[in-house]
């Protein structure tokens, strides 16, 4: 009978507690495993990073624009240092040029391009074979809608700074801190005159709103009036630029006209 239990390969239970007490008659110690050792799974093979770092290899941003993020900090600046240093794979790149995947990344770097800050656009407000044309671009400051949303049109207070020496940093915040304000006493829905001139347009049959009697009507026709004297008074100051009207832009964006800075 045991010789047929070796041929069909069936080992009697007997041996199995025989073999595995041969060692000194000493049972073998359970693995203990401490809250430091990585769980025994398929998994733990895997080369799956537990940790996003910064590089070490960023390069200071070229961009041309005064961040309050960078002029309020107080820390030293990240040392610059060889790529044989930094542990770790390469950050992915996007037409050989590497960019940071990290949550931390600087989110004040911007890409030079037409939706740069402080990129010079073409003057679309005059004939293309005009010499206003080929002498002229137009900065555009862009809408913040992280203030109201699409209830009333805010401009971000983000100074480029190409505009320097025509419009300081401290003649920049003024005429944004002016023209929100004015734009928000024009086209907030919530105030009271807006009720009153949407009572008086629907009991009027909207002839209130046709003759020009609104609030908002007459707010845009002072906010204009507060611009021309603004580029007035830089006119007699000898700058050459000038902040177009909002109504051209349909509200978009703040577009200041200067002299062809000659960059693209």
């Amino acid at each position: 009978m045991e010789t047929l239990h070796k041929i069909a390969g069936v080992q009697d239970a007997a041996d199995l507690k025989d073999s595995s007490t041969q060692d000194d008659g000493k049972p073998t110690q359970p693995v203990q495993l401490t809250a430091n050792s990585a769980p025994i799974n398929a998994h733990t093979s895997a080369t799956t990073p537990t940790r996003a770092s910064l590089p070490l290899d960023r390069r200071p941003s070229s961009k041309s624009l005064r961040s309050a993020l960078k002029q309020d900090t107080d820390a030293p600046p990240v040392p610059h240092l060889p790529l044989s240093a930094s542990n770790g794979e390469q950050s992915p790149t996007l037409g050989g040029t590497p960019y940071n995947t990290s949550p931390n990344s600087d989110e004040t770097d911007f890409v030079w391009g037409t939706s740069h800050p402080c990129f010079p656009h073409p003057n679309p407000y005059c004939a293309m074979s005009s010499e206003a044309y080929n002498s002229t671009r137009i900065i555009r400051v862009k809408r913040d809608y992280l203030v109201a949303g699409d209830l009333y049109p805010q401009f971000a207070n983000l100074y480029p700074e190409i505009l320097d020496p025509l419009v300081t940093d401290a003649e920049f915040r003024v005429l944004i801190a002016e023209i929100n304000a004015r734009l928000k006493k024009v086209y907030d829905p919530f105030q009271a005159r807006a009720w009153v001139d949407a009572a008086l347009g629907l009991m009027t049959g909207f002839l209130w709103d046709d003759l020009g009697w609104t609030g908002k009507k007459s707010g845009e026709k002072r906010l204009t009036t507060w611009i021309e004297g603004w580029n007035l008074e830089k006119e007699r100051e000898g700058k050459m630029v000038r902040v177009m009207d909002l109504r051209k832009s349909g509200l978009m964006a703040l577009e200041f006209v200067i002299p062809d800075p000659e960059m693209d």
